[in-house]
């Protein structure tokens, strides 16, 4: 998709990943450097916003939901990020008395909603995930049960960021 007047293309897996990144050069946020242990990002002031990728949950069509845990290299700030189907993220955010319905609007409206959230980790936190989940990948049985276990077990009680609704036009 060619975003703007820029020359700039994103390419992506799937049209929510094009328009989230299009909305966000619109709005001034924009991705400067990606590699596969740093992101750099460029604020509308013009600042730079550089993270370490800590930890990358790639989406699956049994999770319906995706993640990555990055390091804010300025502070030090652990943040997982989380985004994923409405319908298993509503029990992963924090209650809130809007998101159903917004979702419920936007898919009267035909579109496809995404639902976007996020959680401070403690430095102890990261690390005690990290162990287990470094052990998780090393079982011998069950190993695919134990690494979902362990990362499921960051998934709760994220503060829900917002809710996008992106034009489905893979389908009629």
């Amino acid at each position: 998709a060619d975003q703007g007047n820029t020359g700039v293309t994103y390419q992506a897996s799937s049209p929510d990943e094009v328009a989230l990144v299009e909305w966000s050069g619109n709005m001034g946020l924009s991705l400067a450097a990606r590699t596969l242990t740093e992101n750099t990002l460029t604020a509308p002031q013009g600042t730079t916003l550089a993270y370490d990728i800590l930890q990358v949950f790639p989406f699956t069509s049994e999770t319906k939901r995706m993640g990555i845990i990055v390091r804010e290299k300025a502070t030090g700030e652990i943040l997982f990020y989380m985004k994923g189907a409405d319908t298993v993220m509503m029990s992963i955010v924090q209650y809130n008395d809007w998101l159903t319905e917004e979702v419920d609007n936007m898919s009267r409206e035909g579109l496809r909603t995404l639902v976007v959230a996020r959680k401070t980790l403690s430095m102890e936190q990261y690390q005690d995930f990290e162990q287990r989940y470094s052990a998780a990948k090393l079982s011998v049985v069950n190993r695919a049960a134990q690494v979902s276990a362990v990362v499921e077990s960051l998934q709760r009680d994220m503060k829900l960021l917002c809710v996008t609704g992106v034009e489905d036009k893979l389908q009629e």
